[in-house]
């Protein structure tokens, strides 16, 4: 099998002590399969190697590249690669079988590796976009999660292939208490610093249903000078109604949806959709089968799975709608069919795709 008994270089752009985005459930999923996979997150100070807490998964660390070494010749360039390469090579003592990077901005050149080594660019963020045409046009795969990426990627390959976000489903529900005296509880979860959020949208959401108790989970840092965005973060921070949890561990965050009644995304209009059209969050949500109320959400435009909106103020009536039918949005049926739906997009669910895709292209060129 294409994806047994390998030895698995991974590239990301989140290091390892990061909260488990994709990145993080992919390596993990490939060292139960027998592999010897090698985590490679962004630079760091040093060079080196340690255990992680899953057998058959290291991670290494490294200086990284010369300062703007992919405006360098190519035949120049070739040659940092191939050190590099060559070095983690050296402190890994393994020789790689697939080179799987999720980051187009550091190893986006592929020439410089054996023609035996698989070679896949998975981009699974819009923002991810640094040398696209030169890692799509490397890469034996390319994979990726949205049909906006699919759709730029594909002008530099024929090899593109979208598999959606996978989702880690924990087997144990911890116990858990979400904050607040209200009946109704609201989670949402994510980087809360990020420019993406719309936070007026939630200010006047969360100020307008004091009888609502809304849970933010997420860190949080505030540029100065403080942009009117992140003064509407702070405003809402201030309500009585809502509760900053600060980041909570991964194993957790399930239990934290399970509690919710309501699961929040909400993004800026239009001119950002192109990033946020396929969150990764929102798989994690339908796991839990509780209702989502979400900014418009293009991947799923044709899912009757998220109560969607396309404007701030239909978000405000949506919210408003399903507040007062709680009960019927969060019906047996309406959970299920969400969960149904994230069982069948779980990271192992995705890696056999990935495993089919690349098998019968292999026999098809064969």
């Amino acid at each position: 099998m294409i994806l047994r008994n390998r030895s698995i270089l991974i590239v990301s752009p989140e290091p390892w002590g990061h909260i488990y985005v994709s990145k993080h459930h992919y390596a993990v999923c490939l060292s139960k399969l027998d592999n010897k996979v090698y985590f490679l997150g962004p630079p760091t100070k040093h060079w080196g190697i340690e255990e992680s807490q899953h057998h058959n998964l290291k991670i290494l660390y490294y200086t990284g590249f010369v300062s703007g070494y992919h405006l360098l010749p190519k035949p120049v360039r070739r040659i940092i690669f191939g050190l590099i390469y060559r070095k983690l090579i050296r402190i890994s003592d393994s020789t790689f079988d697939i080179v799987w990077s999720f980051d187009n901005s550091v190893f986006f050149d592929f020439h410089f590796l054996a023609p035996r080594i698989l070679k896949i660019s998975h981009i699974v963020d819009l923002n991810q976009d640094f040398q696209t045409s030169r890692a799509a046009i490397n890469a034996d795969f390319c994979f990726c999660t949205t049909d906006l990426i699919k759709e730029k990627l594909s002008k530099f390959s024929s090899k593109v292939y979208k598999i959606n976000h996978g989702v880690f489903i924990s087997e144990i529900d911890r116990t858990v208490e979400l904050k607040g005296e209200s009946k109704t509880k609201v989670v949402y979860t994510g980087n809360l610093s990020i420019p993406f959020i719309n936070w007026q949208t939630l200010y006047e959401v969360t100020m307008g249903h004091p009888e609502v108790d809304f849970n933010f989970a997420g860190p949080e840092k505030n540029s100065q000078p403080l942009s009117v965005n992140e003064e509407f973060r702070i405003k809402t921070k201030e309500l009585t109604n809502t509760y900053f949890l600060g980041t909570i561990s991964q194993d957790s965050l399930q239990s934290y949806y399970n509690m919710a009644d309501i699961l929040l995304v909400a993004y800026k209009d239009k001119s950002l959709t192109g990033q946020v059209n396929n969150p990764h969050k929102i798989m994690e949500y339908l796991a839990s089968g509780k209702v989502i109320v979400a900014t418009h959400t293009q991947e799923y435009d044709e899912k009757d799975l998220l109560v969607m909106s396309r404007s701030s103020s239909e978000f405000k009536e949506k919210f408003r709608e399903v507040v007062n039918n709680l009960e019927v949005y969060n019906s047996i049926a309406n959970q299920k069919e969400r969960r149904s739906f994230a069982l069948e997009n779980t990271y192992w669910k995705q890696l056999e795709r990935i495993e089919k895709t690349i098998s019968r292209e292999l026999s098809n060129k064969a």
